[in-house]
């Protein structure tokens, strides 16, 4: 009788060969989910943001269109203002005042950026029209030492 480990091993036509040490960092086909904390909070971070960004276009859009609609019907924009926020409910005061507030500190921090950015442009000019300045200086005095170095040596 033939046993099976008695023959040839007998592969399909497209196998490969893996080591050993290659069939440690297989997984098999099994299911795995490798998801650092800094993916996490990356995650959490993009949420928030989003979803700041949806309340505060909804909210914008609401009092655009508030303001439109009080003003088509004849308002003053001091009365359209009032009219608008009295019918805003408690929480939808604090929602404006703190989307307002974010807006500010988003113009705020647009505003430093812009200014950080062209007093770097400035220093970054004025350092290199100083270098050119000192390396003009120091080859100029080479040059007159070089000139100074023949009479000297007349001298002597």
């Amino acid at each position: 009788m033939d046993h099976t480990y008695q023959r040839p091993l007998q592969l399909p036509a497209g196998y490969s060969v893996l080591s050993a040490e290659e069939m440690t960092y297989t997984e098999g086909g099994a299911f795995s989910i490798n998801i650092t904390p800094q993916q996490v909070m990356a995650f959490g971070i993009n949420v928030t943001v989003n979803l700041l960004g949806l309340m505060g276009r909804y909210a914008f859009q609401g009092a655009v269109s508030g303001m439109q609609n009080a003003l088509n019907d004849g308002l003053s924009v001091g009365d359209a203002i009032g009219h608008y926020w009295g019918k805003l409910n408690t929480w939808s005061k604090v929602a404006t005042i703190g989307m307002a507030g974010l807006g500010g500190y988003y113009a705020y921090c647009q505003a430093r950026s812009i200014y950080l950015s062209i007093k770097n442009l400035v220093d970054a000019f004025k350092n290199t029209y100083n270098e050119i300045q000192a390396k003009k200086k120091a080859e100029q005095e080479a040059a007159e030492q070089q000139n100074c170095l023949p009479t000297l040596v007349a001298l002597c």
